[in-house]
């Protein structure tokens, strides 16, 4: 999803076929007063999941009623779309289960919009574990994507409507550390429509997210309570939310 603050919070899977053994850690939970997160494993196949931050990963900061499934992370800043809408990191039900989706099988990587600041530690830390941490990045360094370019698997200021440039030098990063990912294992997951049908004719997979919650007072353009685990799905192609779906 777009970042429309000038300073934002930051930012093939069958047999692996010659492509060196990819690391392995257990998976582990853990308990909140209001949720269960599972933290997920290394990954054991040659495939990459890469999501989007704003409304994939989070939801509305805050909203845990529209939302019950979200978990806000008290004392932890999201700032993402301005002034009216920052508040407390709230971490979708996507990003507290990443670990029970098949991703946790993959490498994992991030590509948002949204502009570095290099201010807010704390929720690259909290996004970074939430899918799954180092292990599965196998970086912690996050790359601006307009300023140095893509050095890692954790990327911010990716060009809105063209992420596909920036997955495929994530895909690229991959392979100089000897991870070679076919373009048909890579799964991208956005909330914004706008990020995901440019996916077209590249070669990777790509899906919206946020179908059922959406922002109606940003046109619906963007999700509201953010992606679940539900919809991320091994599915070849690209696919968009139908408006049936839509609330």
């Amino acid at each position: 999803a777009v970042t429309l603050a000038s300073s934002l919070l930051l930012s093939g899977c069958g047999s692996s076929g010659g492509v060196p053994d990819a690391p392995t850690a257990p998976a582990t939970t853990t308990s909140t007063s209001s949720s269960t997160t599972t933290t997920a494993k290394g990954p054991t196949e040659s495939c990459l999941c890469v999501f989007d931050i704003d409304r994939t990963l989070t939801g509305t900061q805050g909203d845990t009623t529209k939302c019950p499934d979200n978990l806000e992370k008290k004392g932890v800043a999201d700032i993402a779309y301005g002034l009216q809408s920052h508040g407390d990191l709230t971490l979708s039900a996507l990003a507290q289960h990443v670990g029970d989706t098949f991703c946790a099988a993959c490498y994992r990587g991030i590509c948002s919009s949204g502009v570095s600041s290099g201010k807010n530690d704390k929720e690259r830390e909290v996004l970074l574990q939430a899918i799954g941490g180092s292990n599965a990045s196998l970086s912690s360094t996050w790359s601006d994507a307009h300023i140095g370019g893509v050095k890692s698997a954790l990327v911010l200021n990716a060009q809105h409507g063209a992420k596909e440039k920036a997955v495929r030098q994530i895909v690229d990063w991959f392979a100089t550390q000897d991870v070679l990912i076919p373009d048909k294992q890579v799964y991208f997951f956005d909330d914004d429509e706008g990020n995901v049908k440019p996916f077209e004719q590249t070669g990777f997979n790509a899906h919206h997210v946020s179908c059922v919650t959406r922002d109606t007072q940003r046109g619906s353009s963007v999700g509201y309570c953010g992606a679940t685990p539900a919809e991320v799905k091994r599915t070849s192609g690209v696919t968009v939310c139908q408006a049936s779906e839509m609330v």
